[in-house]
């Protein structure tokens, strides 16, 4: 389940050019509505939305709607502080605090924290597309399971600086860059997650800072 945010949505339909019905399937995949169901409020067969959703997928270069789900989702989470008033994200109970780590290298690490401030510490690294968003489901799994997930983004991404030229010892910079980053936060040792290709720079730091990372996790698209 992602929010589905009227500003967002339109921003997306217009840098995709789709059209209306192309957006209200978007919509129907993205929030778990599903196509049945949009055919029945639509008053169409299921048949032709699903014939319409093919070729929408095809107009994205896509191949599933588990992929149009990643797309609205990296393009939400960029576009987020742009139009969205934090006084509506309060609304819905979330708050994500954002911070940066300035290395001696003048690189930036950029971060965001999001679950009780108290919580148990837990290190996310996001896969490419996906960004670091937070639905309501995920942000009310945190408060009740009390975690505090501690999202750095990659290289290059939202103000993070590159670590280095794209070479092996890029990987080695990026986890001192996490040890470093768990000093400010006075954490001595946290599970680390990967997340699709997030999983190289969470192997990383299993391997170059092994004492700080009490547990591994790896997870694909689905989970």
């Amino acid at each position: 389940h992602i929010s589905w945010y009227p500003k967002i949505a339109q921003r997306f339909k217009e840098l995709f050019d789709l059209t209306k019905v192309e957006l209200e399937i978007t919509k129907a995949v993205v929030t778990g509505m599903g196509l049945t169901q949009l055919a029945t409020s639509r008053r169409r067969s299921v048949g032709t939305v699903r014939q319409q959703a093919k070729k929408l997928l095809s107009k994205l270069n896509l191949h599933s709607q588990t992929e149009l789900v990643s797309l609205y989702s990296g393009f939400s989470k960029f576009t987020l502080n742009s139009v969205i008033e934090d006084s509506e994200l309060e609304a819905l109970g979330i708050t994500v605090s954002q911070h940066v780590l300035t290395r001696p290298d003048q690189r930036i690490i950029d971060y965001e924290c999001v679950g009780p401030e108290e919580g148990h510490p837990v290190i996310f690294i996001p896969a490419l597309l996906g960004g670091n968003t937070v639905t309501e489901d995920i942000f009310k799994a945190l408060t009740e399971l009390n975690i505090r997930l501690i999202m750095p983004w990659r290289p290059g991404l939202s103000q993070s600086g590159l670590s280095g030229e794209p070479d092996l010892a890029s990987f080695e910079r990026y986890a001192n860059a996490l040890s470093a980053l768990m000093d400010r936060l006075e954490i001595q040792a946290c599970p680390i997650i990967g997340h699709i290709t997030g999983t190289l720079f969470a192997y990383a730091a299993a391997k170059y800072v092994p004492d700080r990372i009490q547990a591994l996790t790896i997870a694909n698209g689905i989970v």
